[in-house]
């Protein structure tokens, strides 16, 4: 039942007395006098929406046939309060069935009722709010929910609660940012408790990149509701942003205290991972797939931290559960072409790839790591192909001419692989091992390559110092670019000082190439620069495709 419960005549009586003094309430003469006492009748036995819309017709013809003052003062405020539950009883049928087809005409049909309910009563805040709220709704009034909030604001200053709610309302339809913050300010001030406006702030602020004073607003709301997963997930991100990691740790230590959650735990991990605390990172998702078994993000997290560490056995236990759970995880297939190249599977980590790479054919990284599996199965053309296509759209991508510039080296296009090194280093290579290892590369091919025409002893010993320095002198095969250049000028002696010192690296290292190493070093002693020219000959075993579906 949607209304107060029936009260029948008698009592009609006694509120009638009530309201006249001692003796019953004497009906004043006018025309819209009978009305009005059907109404009243009506209001005390009232049920169901037609009995209102009854009491709402009869209220209105009883002020159009005209009442006297005192009892025109009643009728509209008995008209305010029914027409307020008519707007209610219609919206709440809006809110129940919010998928309903007739959503407009209920809207309307809810605002005309309110409307005239504030119409009789300018000071019936319940109305003006839903008003408010109901223009808020897509395709709304705008101006007038901004009006009607506004006139809440002002009815309800001796409810601080219900007032801050209000700010809120209005703060929503605030299209100048000073003022909706503002508002948001105001519903704090009138009620500090009010979880809702902190989290409003905290988002404004993050819009600002006014980060601590995000923070600090979580922070609140989190003292007055721990186990709010989701602001303590906010919070943590930001504090990551920030790079205060303990304060982020501490938030988290304190959520999960308060209530053990598996979001929690999987941004615990991410934090220990990024702190390389592998051991605290797995025990978090371990904690977290026991609360929640069939989450597959906790289990590709902890897939990848397996394959970080070489554990491919594990690795893969915990990549096809998570596969099982959802086959068409973007991230999924991602790491199982990982995993497949660790397990030295090259066919189908390219598979995963060209899977990838066909449903998100932007992304150039994807693409370069599908070139750089090709590399790796000896199958150059292929990498060619697919670096190419990146450069078409990306001319400046710095890591598509990398790739392509080392895989024409492997089939004796010195000159080609020499412009794409070149075109590499032109643009902005903020990591300084990636540009020492194009600098070394294009050092190595100027100072040993076979080619007539193709070296420069003067510009690859350039190159090599930059890579050497870049690197601090630590790494052998870099050493032994240094030596080579040196060597195709000429200069013997400083060609083994540095291939003698990237011997020795190599020794401590237990470096995979030490062998030529030692041969490059000895071809030193004879005088003799060093000369190398790769031919991978291409594998032309066909690689099957791939039958797993990927949801784009």
């Amino acid at each position: 039942m949607l209304f107060h419960h029936a009260i029948r005549v008698p009592l009609l009586l006694a509120v009638l007395s009530i309201l006249g003094g001692t003796a019953p309430l004497a009906f004043a003469d006018g025309e819209g006098q009978p009305d009005l006492d059907e109404a009243m009748v009506m209001r005390l036995d009232a049920k169901t929406l037609d009995d209102l819309n009854k009491i709402g017709d009869l209220l209105q013809s009883a002020l159009a046939k005209g009442l006297d003052k005192e009892n025109e003062g009643f009728a509209k405020q008995m008209l305010a309060g029914v027409a307020l539950e008519r707007g209610k009883a219609i919206a709440q049928q809006m809110f129940r069935q919010p998928q309903a087809g007739n959503l407009a005409q209920l809207r309307g049909e809810a605002l005309k009722h309110l409307e005239t309910a504030v119409d009789n009563d300018p000071t019936l805040a319940e109305a003006q709010t839903l008003i408010a709220r109901l223009n808020a709704l897509p395709g709304g009034d705008r101006t007038r929910a901004l009006k009607a909030a506004a006139a809440a604001v002002e009815s309800l200053q001796e409810d601080p609660h219900a007032q801050s709610e209000a700010y809120m309302l209005r703060a929503l339809m605030q299209t100048d940012i000073e003022a909706r913050l503002a508002d948001i300010n105001k519903a704090i001030e009138t009620n500090s408790e009010n979880i809702e406006a902190y989290q409003a702030r905290s988002q404004f602020y993050f819009q600002q990149q006014k980060f601590d004073e995000a923070v600090a607003d979580l922070q609140h709301v989190l003292k007055v509701d721990p186990t709010n997963t989701r602001v303590t997930a906010t919070a943590v991100k930001a504090l990551a942003e920030l790079k205060r990691l303990d304060e982020a740790k501490k938030i988290l230590d304190d959520g999960l205290k308060a209530k053990p959650d598996a979001s929690l735990y999987q941004l615990r991990a991410a934090i220990y991972r990024n702190e390389d605390k592998l051991d605290e990172a797995i025990a978090d998702l371990n904690k977290a797939i026991e609360l929640q078994p069939r989450d597959p993000a906790s289990l590709f997290a902890r897939a990848e931290i397996y394959l970080s560490r070489d554990d491919t056995a594990a690795a893969r236990r915990d990549l096809d559960k998570a596969m099982e759970l959802n086959p068409g995880s973007v991230q999924g297939v991602l790491l199982r072409a990982y995993l497949s190249a660790e397990e030295g599977r090259l066919p189908d980590a390219i598979n995963d790839m060209k899977l990838l790479v066909r449903s998100f054919p932007e992304n150039a990284t994807w693409a370069i790591q599908l070139a750089s599996f090709y590399q790796m199965d000896n199958r150059p053309r292929k990498a060619i192909d697919v670096t190419t296509d990146v450069i078409r759209r990306e001319p400046g991508n710095w890591r598509a001419l990398r790739i392509r510039a080392d895989t024409r080296l492997s089939v004796g296009e010195h000159k080609e692989a020499i412009a794409d090194y070149e075109a590499a280093l032109k643009a902005e290579i903020e990591i300084d091992d990636s540009k020492a290892g194009i600098l070394n590369n294009l050092a190595w091919v100027m100072a040993t390559s076979p080619q007539d025409g193709v070296r420069d002893g003067a510009r690859s010993l350039e190159m090599a110092e930059q890579a050497a320095k870049l690197t601090e002198y630590k790494q052998a095969h870099i050493l032994s670019t240094l030596a080579a250049a040196y060597a195709e000028t000429g200069d013997f002696d400083k060609a083994l000082e540095w291939s003698e010192k990237a011997v020795d690296l190599g020794k401590e290292d237990s470096h995979e190439q030490l062998k030529q190493l030692q041969e490059e070093l000895d071809s030193y002693k004879n005088k003799k620069p060093w000369r190398e020219e790769q031919n991978v000959e291409e594998n032309k075993a066909p690689i099957f495709s791939a039958e797993d579906i990927i949801d784009t």
